[in-house]
């Protein structure tokens, strides 16, 4: 069942291991990339809102060990989990698809729908399947540790607070 079974990150025979690492790797290099011309003009500002949103973090994460009182996740699985979502699906999938789609957007049906429409026309797909490839690489990281519906309801939450708090910083 895996209950007992312990999870190791490091598995470097499995290739779901490195396009994790890959991405995370990635996601690290495009979220400098996307922060670093503006730390001069807004410093202050992602400094405040990364203490905001450490703050807002620490009530949902306690909620969420709350809810996985009987069957629990290992906390590595759910620290690469929200490793992935804060990093990867963000940084690395999600914001170059986005401002791609925002782009053609804008090209086919006009900039007055673009700037209506777009984002909540583009968003649902894109990060939502950016949230669910990291999952897909869970469950093929650690196929026993994810035992359930639950278990696996527990693991999305934890990929899905990690892509927001850093999205939203």
């Amino acid at each position: 069942s895996g209950v007992a079974e312990p999870f190791h990150l490091f598995q470097l025979r499995n290739p779901t291991f490195w396009v994790i690492a890959w991405g995370t790797l990635a996601g690290l290099v495009a979220g400098f990339q996307f922060y670093t011309p503006g730390i001069g003009n807004y410093g202050g500002a992602l400094i405040g809102g990364t203490v905001a949103f450490a703050i807002y973090t620490v009530p949902w994460l306690l909620f969420l060990h709350w809810m996985d009182r009987y069957t629990p996740v290992r906390p590595g699985l759910l620290a690469t989990g929200s490793l992935w979502g804060g990093v990867a699906a963000t940084m690395f999938l999600a914001l170059p698809a986005n401002m791609a789609m925002l782009s053609l957007y804008g090209k086919w049906f006009g900039t007055t729908w673009a700037n209506d429409w777009a984002a909540g026309a583009t968003a649902p797909i894109t990060e939502e399947m950016s949230k669910a490839i990291g999952f897909i690489l869970l469950l093929g990281l650690a196929p026993k540790l994810i035992r359930s519906a639950y278990d696996a309801f527990i693991v999305g939450a934890f990929i899905g607070i990690g892509f927001e708090v850093v999205e939203d910083v």
